[in-house]
């Protein structure tokens, strides 16, 4: 009896899915908590599949990259904010076992990140927030040109600086993920401006936030379904905001 390729990837994934399962239980019990188990799992499927497509084929590894997405979101490889740390992982590793360092030098690169964009206790990450969601909360209608322009500004001393190349990238990852959403082409735009940069790439798509597609479903039209997003993004934030 023979057991395919396949067969065989799905029973090593079967063994370990558990342990990753409570590994990202325990790196954060609240959000897997509130995310289920069930989706829990398909974000540990999600990461196990990139890993494996990496060659990243040690358990740890694997627990490494699902701790990268739970900070850079799930698509983070496709991510230009996040280059350099794709770049890492996406190299061809060495045939001999052990002597791939990929995952170091991934681990330094987003000590780095953290240090400039997260902080301590997530300080900087939850001011960079709190001055978004003053500004969002403060506005009644929302366009993709200010949003545009003030979301850089949202990192205070540490703004973002885009160039033009990546400002029409970033618009046309927001647009083709409102299209996705059936989000209207005016404020859907901006809201999903926000959410790429602030959720990370084909957030839509991601199994972290499950909550966009389960929003967006419940309306009939792109006016009130744009609506419902933004409302529940803003009671999303404060809920970050007080811890």
């Amino acid at each position: 009896m023979r057991i395919g390729r396949e067969q065989l990837e799905s029973i090593r994934y079967q063994v370990h899915q558990d342990d990753l399962v409570a590994a990202m239980q325990r790196l954060d019990p609240h959000r897997f908590r509130g995310l289920g188990l069930a989706r829990t799992e398909a974000f540990v499927r999600h990461g196990w599949d990139t890993a494996q497509r990496l060659g990243l084929l040690y358990v740890n590894d694997v627990g490494y990259v699902l701790f990268l997405m739970t900070y850079l979101g799930s698509h983070f490889l496709e991510d230009f904010r996040h280059a350099d740390i794709a770049r890492i992982l996406q190299e061809q590793g060495p045939k001999t076992p052990g002597l791939d360092t990929r995952i170091r030098r991934a681990r330094e690169a987003f000590i780095a990140f953290g240090d400039r964009r997260i902080g301590p206790k997530a300080t900087i990450y939850l001011a960079d927030i709190g001055r978004f969601s003053a500004w969002l909360t403060d506005t009644k209608k929302l366009e993709t040109d200010a949003m545009l322009e003030v979301l850089p500004r949202c990192h205070g001393s540490m703004e973002v600086r885009l160039d033009e190349q990546q400002k029409r990238l970033l618009l046309a990852e927001a647009r083709g993920s409102a299209h996705v959403l059936g989000l209207d082409q005016d404020e859907g735009h901006a809201i999903a401006l926000a959410l790429r940069w602030w959720l990370g790439f084909r957030f839509e798509e991601d199994p972290l936030f499950p909550w966009v597609r389960d929003v967006t479903a419940r309306e009939s039209n792109a006016e009130t379904r744009t609506r419902a997003l933004r409302d529940y993004a803003l009671r999303r934030l404060s809920v970050v905001l007080k811890g």
